[in-house]
Order: structure tokens, then sequence, then C-alpha cells
């Protein structure tokens, strides 16, 4: 199953590699479809040998009672902070270090 998330990990980074560098290029800078750009960068990581990610996240949920007939309120917000690093070598080693705070 760890398998399946590093691979989807992998496609979705180079899926926002592909539409970063879309969006970066000129006006008619290049003949390619969408779906051949996609196609072009699939095929290309499949030549990978070794990824490095890298990944931040922050989200706030608010926790608590919360009456629709009162105008008080005991919610309180938690936010949660997420931060991964991590390497795979193909096709058996991998490392992934995780803090939450």
């Amino acid at each position: 199953m760890m398998q399946t998330h590093k691979k989807h990990l992998i496609l979705l980074l180079a899926m926002m590699l592909v539409v970063l560098l879309s969006a970066c290029s000129t006006v008619g800078g290049s003949s390619q479809t969408a779906q051949q750009v996609l196609q072009n960068s699939l095929n290309a990581m499949k030549q990978l040998k070794s990824t490095h990610v890298e990944m931040k996240l922050a989200s706030t949920i608010n926790y608590g009672t919360s009456s629709s007939t009162s105008t008080s309120s005991t919610q309180k917000p938690l936010t949660i902070n997420v931060t991964a690093s991590g390497d795979e070598v193909l096709p058996d080693k991998a490392t992934l270090h995780i803090s939450l705070g």
C-alpha cells in the first residue's frame, strides 16, 4: 500500500511541475497539447531513479460547541502544522520524516 502512495505522490509532483512549466512558457512556444505534455512528463518520470520530497502544510480547524440560537460560542481554533522530508531510491529504498506541530 505504501508503494501506491509513493507512486501517486510522484505523479502529483510531476503534474504540478508540468503545470508550472506550462504556465511559464511563452504563448505559441509549444505545439504540444496538454495531453501530450502530460504523457511526455509521465514517460520521463518512469525514468527516474530517485526522488526527494519536501512538504509543508498548515491547517486550522475550529472545534468546540456552537449554538445557532445563541450569540455566544465556545469554538476555539486549532492549527496543525505538518512538515515532511524524504527520499526514495528505486526499487526498494525510501525514508520519510514527518513532524507534527
